[in-house]
């Protein structure tokens, strides 16, 4: 009665976090799932924890290999857990990036792992996010314009390397100082005022000026 009660508070914590567990019973081969792993790859609860194929087969084939490299790993005692993010084809075609972690919990008299329990989360939105960081940062290196990026006081936090090639500040000369270290007499202040009150406006200003 106690392993059963600590079993449905175990379900209840996981359903409410939004968490996949697996739990996999080595000498038999068989894997028990809950509903939200059924759920992410779009089949039925029974259906998945009949065949536990149908996860291990809908690992993007890019992945599948580190994926079974990784168990393989903690199974022989190499690591302290198994841990890899993977990509996860669902039945309906949508693809998840899943966070898999799991550990061996229970060994035979001669030491041998006889259950691995684990968990899953959705990172898809993560990934996007981090995908989308990580061009935004490439398109602003690499770019032949100059760019800057300031805080609210002007004060210049980051530049790329066109920034340097166009003006000749260096990256060490010009962090931490305000932008208005460009100004130049040969600009009307007016145009300054104009600029100021757009981006104050709208949040953005485009024009030309000396620097």
């Amino acid at each position: 009665m106690a392993m059963r009660t600590s079993q449905e508070r175990l379900a209840l914590v996981l359903e409410s976090s939004d968490l996949g567990l697996w739990d996999w019973d080595i000498k038999s081969n068989q894997t028990k799932r809950n509903p939200w792993c059924a759920k992410v790859l779009g089949c039925e609860l029974e259906q998945l924890n009949q065949d536990s194929r149908l996860w291990n087969d809908a690992i993007h084939p890019q992945d599948r290999i580190e994926v079974l490299n990784s168990i393989e790993r903690h199974l022989k005692g190499e690591t302290q857990k198994h841990s890899i993010e993977y990509r996860l084809i669902s039945h309906r075609g949508e693809e998840h990036w899943i966070l898999d972690t799991g550990k061996v919990v229970s060994r035979d008299r001669n030491g041998l792992p006889t259950r691995m329990c684990g968990v899953h989360s959705d990172i898809t939105e993560q990934k996007q996010v981090q995908e989308s960081l990580e061009l935004a940062a490439s398109v602003y290196n690499n770019s032949s314009e100059a760019m800057s990026v300031q805080d609210d006081q002007g004060l210049i936090i980051t530049i790329n390397a066109a920034f340097t090639s166009i003006t000749g500040y260096t990256e060490e000369e010009v962090l931490q100082k305000n932008i208005r270290i460009l100004q130049c007499s040969r600009t009307p202040r007016s145009q300054y005022d104009e600029m100021n009150r757009a981006i104050r406006d709208s949040g953005y200003w485009q024009g030309e000026l000396w620097i």
